[in-house]
C-alpha cells in the first residue's frame, strides 16, 4: 500500500518533469501537491507505526500480568516497549524495523522533489528578482521535510507519556484496596433504599 502510494507521487511528478510546460505554474503546484502527498503518507506509516507499539505495550502488560513474559519465560523481557524508552536515549528510535525503512522513504523522496525542481528551474540563491511561486515551492519542500520528521518526535513524546502514565497508575493502589470502592457501593445500597 504504501509503495503503491509512493509510486503514484513520483510517477505523477516525473510525468510533470519530463514534460513541464513553459509556464511553470503547473509545475510547481504538481511539486507541491507531491511533496504534501509524502508529508500525509509519513503520517500514515507514523500513525500505524505508534498503534503498533501501542498494541505491544498493552499485550506486553498482559502477559507480565499472566507471568509469562521476563527471563526465561515464553515472551523475553526485551519485548516489552516500555524497556525501548528506558534504554535509549530521546523518541525518535521507537520506531519499529520495517515502518523506519518506509518512513525514511518519504523524506528521501521530499529531498529528490525538492532539489530536481531547483535543478530544472535553475534557481540559484539570490536577491534578484525572485518568483513567489518558485519561493514558496522550495519553502513547502523545507517545511515538509522537518514536518516529517516531526511527526516522528511528536508521535514517541505521546507514545512516551502513555506508557508512563500506565506504569505510575500500575504503582498507584487500587480503589479496592483503599475501601473507596466498597464505601461508594455502600451509599449507592443506601440510596436506592430510600
Amino acid at each position: 500500500m504504501i509503495v503503491g502510494f509512493l509510486g503514484a507521487v513520483v510517477v505523477g511528478y516525473a510525468y510533470m518533469f519530463q514534460n513541464h510546460p513553459t509556464d511553470h505554474t503547473s509545475f510547481a503546484l504538481v511539486a507541491m501537491a507531491a511533496l504534501v502527498l509524502l508529508v500525509f503518507g509519513s503520517a500514515i506509516v507514523t500513525v500505524i507505526a505508534y498503534s503498533f507499539r501501542r498494541d505491544q505495550y498493552v499485550n506486553a502488560r498482559i502477559r507480565k500480568q499472566a507471568g509469562i513474559i521476563g527471563p526465561d519465560k515464553a515472551f523475553p523481557t526485551d519485548y516489552d516497549p516500555s524497556r525501548l524508552f528506558k534504554h535509549r536515549i530521546g523518541t525518535m528510535a521507537w520506531l519499529p524495523g520495517i515502518f523506519f525503512v518506509f518512513f525514511l522513504v518519504l523524506p528521501l523522496f521530499q529531498l529528490v522533489i525538492l532539489v530536481s525542481y531547483r535543478v530544472k528551474r535553475e534557481l540559484y540563491f539570490t536577491i534578484a528578482q525572485p518568483d513567489i511561486l518558485d519561493t514558496i515551492t522550495v519553502i513547502a519542500g523545507l517545511a515538509s521535510f522537518v514536518f516529517s520528521f516531526s511527526l516522528i518526535w511528536w508521535f514517541g513524546r505521546k507514545l512516551n507519556k502513555k506508557m508512563t502514565k500506565w506504569e505510575n497508575e500500575k504503582s498507584r493502589p487500587s480503589e479496592r484496596a483503599t475501601g473507596k470502592h466498597t464505601q461508594q457501593r455502600r451509599s449507592l445500597h443506601f440510596h436506592r433504599r430510600w
